[in-house]
C-alpha cells in the first residue's frame, strides 16, 4: 500500500490478520494514533509506517514483536520516550525512529538488540548520554544519532563495535576528546562528529581505518595540528575540520590534497594552502618597540624622567612626517604598476590557453569550422597538440560512448601521455545558443572542487558543436549499477545505496546552494 494518497486512519482490522509477515504504508497520507494490536501481530517481520503524519505513542508487546526484524518510523509525529518494549524484540535488524518527536533518554538496554545492523534516530528529541552498554549492538554497522540534544561523552566502549561502518553524531552536545578506542572500529567507513563541544586533539590513529571515505569534525573544538597521516587513507573522499582551533600547517599528503578551502576555514592557526594565509605570514613574530638611546641599555626600564620626556616631545616632527607621506605615495604607485602587471600577464597566459583548432566528426564534416578548446589549469598539454593534429574529432570517437542522455552523450577519449578524459557532447544547440552564456557557465565550474562531483577540465566551442572536458570516472554508469544492468558486477547493498543517495545530495548543494551555480 506504500507510494499512494491514502488517508484517514489505519483500520483496527489490520490487528486481527494473525499471520501477516509484512505491511508497508509508507508515503501516504495516514495519520492519527497507530493500533496498538497491528504492532503486536505474532507473525509480522516487517513494519514501514515511514513518511506519514501519524501521531501519539507506539507500544510493542513482548511477545508480540519476537518475529520483528524491520521497523521503521522514520519522518511521521511520534512522540514519547522510545517504543516501549521495543528492547525485547531480539530478532530486530533494520530501526528507523529518524525526524519524528520522541524525547526523553535512549533505551538503556538498547545493547540487548544483539542481531541490530542499522539505527537511525536522527532528528528527534533525544536527551540524556549515550548509554555505555552500546557495546551490546555487536553487529550494528550505521549507527545514526545526530540532531537530537544528546549530551556528554562518546563511551569508550564504543570501540567494541568492530562491524560499525557509519558513526554520525552530528548536531548534538558532544564533549570531551575522540575516544582513542574508536580507532578499534576497522570497519568504519563514516565519521561524522560535526557541530559539537568536543575538543582535544585529531588522532593520526584515524589513518589505521583504511576503509574510511568520510571525516566530518567541522564546527568543534579540536586543537593541534591536522594529521599528515590521513593522508594515506586512499579512499577519503570528504574531509571537513573547518571552525575549529586547529593550528599549523595544513598537510597536502596524497587524499588530503584534494579538498579545498571549505574543509579548513575558521581556524585562525592554521596555514599554507589551500587557505590565502602563507605560514611565514601567521608565524612572524610581533614588531618590537625600538629602544631609545635614553633608555641605554634595552634590557633596563627608563627612569620616570625620560618616560615624562617621552610624553612631551611630539611623536613625528613635520619633516618626517612629509617624508613618509611622499614614501608611502612612491610605494602605492609602485603596487599599482605592479597591479596592472599581473593583470596584463595574465591575460596573455589566458590568450595563450585558448587554441583553435578544426573540427573533424562525420556528422558535422560539411560544417567544419574554426573552433576554441580551453583546458583549465592541471589538464594535460598534449590534449592541445592531438586536437591540432587530429581535429576536434579526436575527443568524440563513436566507438567509446560512455552513456547518453537528455542533455548529450559522453565519450571516453584518451591522450598519448596516457591520460583519460570524458567528453560531452551537447545533444542540441538550441540548449546553449548563445556562446558567451556557455563560457561564462563553464568558467563559473572552473574552480568547483567537492568530493561528490565531477571535476570540469575544460570546453570546446564552435558554432556547431559544444564539448564539455570533465575527469574520466570509469566503472560504468550509476545507472547501471542502481539497476543491476551488468550481472557480471556484484549488486550495490542497501547501505551502499544510501551512501550513494547522500553524497549525490551533498553534491547538489555544493553545486546550487554553497557554490550558486545557475544551471541554464
Amino acid at each position: 500500500m506504500g507510494n499512494n494518497h491514502l488517508s484517514g486512519t489505519l483500520p483496527e482490522e489490520l490487528g486481527k490478520l494473525d499471520y501477516l509477515k509484512q505491511l508497508s504504508v509508507n508515503n501516504n497520507l495516514f495519520s492519527g494514533e497507530v493500533p496498538a494490536d497491528i504492532v503486536s501481530l505474532p507473525s509480522l517481520q516487517h513494519l514501514d509506517l515511514s513518511c506519514n503524519s501519524f501521531t501519539g505513542r507506539l507500544h510493542l508487546n513482548g511477545s508480540g514483536c519476537a518475529s520483528l526484524r524491520g521497523l521503521n518510523l522514520a519522518e511521521n509525529m511520534f512522540e514519547g520516550d522510545m517504543p516501549l518494549g521495543l528492547s525485547n524484540c531480539s530478532q530486530l535488524v533494520f530501526l528507523n525512529l529518524a525526524k519524528n518527536e520522541f524525547n526523553g533518554s535512549l533505551l538503556p538496554d538498547i545493547g540487548r538488540l544483539a542481531l541490530l545492523k542499522f539505527f537511525d534516530a536522527n532528528g528527534n528529541q533525544f536527551v540524556g548520554e549515550i548509554p555505555a552498554n552500546i557495546t551490546g549492538l555487536v553487529s550494528i554497522s550505521a549507527l545514526v544519532l545526530g540532531n537530537n540534544k544528546i549530551q556528554g561523552r562518546i563511551p569508550r566502549e564504543i570501540g567494541n563495535l568492530r562491524a560499525l561502518e557509519i558513526l554520525d553524531l552530528s548536531g548534538m552536545k558532544i564533549e570531551g576528546a575522540i575516544p582513542s578506542e574508536l580507532c578499534n572500529c576497522t570497519a568504519l567507513q563514516k565519521l561524522d562528529l560535526s557541530s559539537n563541544k568536543m575538543n582535544g586533539s585529531i588522532p593520526a590513529e584515524l589513518s589505521n581505518l583504511s576503509d574510511l571515505r568520510e571525516i566530518d569534525l567541522e564546527n568543534n573544538s579540536f586543537t593541534g595540528t591536522i594529521p599528515s597521516a590521513l593522508g594515506n587513507l586512499t579512499g577519503l573522499a570528504i574531509f571537513n575540520v573547518s571552525y575549529n582551533h586547529l593550528s599549523g600547517t595544513i598537510p597536502r599528503d596524497r587524499s588530503l590534497a584534494q579538498f579545498g578551502s571549505s574543509s579548513f576555514i575558521g581556524n585562525s592557526g592554521l596555514c599554507g594552502e589551500p587557505l590565502s594565509i602563507t605560514c611565514s605570514e601567521a608565524r612572524s613574530p610581533p614588531t618590537q618597540p625600538t629602544s631609545s638611546p635614553a633608555a641605554g641599555n634595552p634590557t633596563t626600564s627608563p627612569s620616570p624622567n625620560t618616560v615624562t620626556a617621552a610624553r612631551r616631545r611630539p611623536f613625528l616632527t613635520g619633516t618626517a612626517i612629509s617624508a613618509i607621506a611622499i614614501t608611502g605615495a612612491l610605494v602605492v604607485g609602485a603596487l599599482i604598476i605592479a597591479f596592472l602587471s599581473v593583470r596584463v600577464w595574465r591575460k596573455q597566459k589566458k590568450r595563450a590557453e585558448l587554441v583553435s583548432v578544426k573540427e573533424n566528426i562525420d556528422d558535422f564534416s560539411s560544417q567544419a569550422s574554426a573552433g576554441k578548446l580551453v583546458l583549465f589549469n592541471g589538464v594535460s598539454s598534449s590534449l592541445y597538440n592531438e586536437c591540432i593534429k587530429e581535429g576536434a574529432g579526436a575527443l568524440v570517437d563513436k566507438k567509446r560512448i560512455v552513456g547518453a542522455g537528455s542533455i548529450g552523450t559522453v565519450y571516453e577519449a584518451n591522450t598519448s601521455d596516457g591520460t583519460t578524459i570524458a567528453v560531452k557532447k551537447l545533444r542540441t544547440l538550441e540548449r546553449m545558443r548563445d556562446a558567451e552564456e556557455f563560457e561564462v557557465d563553464m568558467r563559473s565550474l572552473e574552480n568547483v572542487r567537492h568530493p561528490n562531483l565531477v571535476m570540469v577540465q575544460g570546453y570546446y566551442l564552435s558554432t556547431t558543436l559544444k564539448l564539455i572536458l570533465s575527469e574520466f570516472v570509469p566503472n560504468g554508469t550509476l545507472s547501471d549499477r542502481l539497476h543491476d544492468l551488468n550481472p557480471a558486477v556484484i549488486s550495490l547493498t542497501w547501505l551502499q545505496r544510501y551512501t550513494i543517495g547522500l553524497g549525490i545530495a551533498r553534491g547538489l548543494v555544493r553545486l546550487h546552494c554553497n557554490h550558486r551555480f545557475v544551471s541554464r
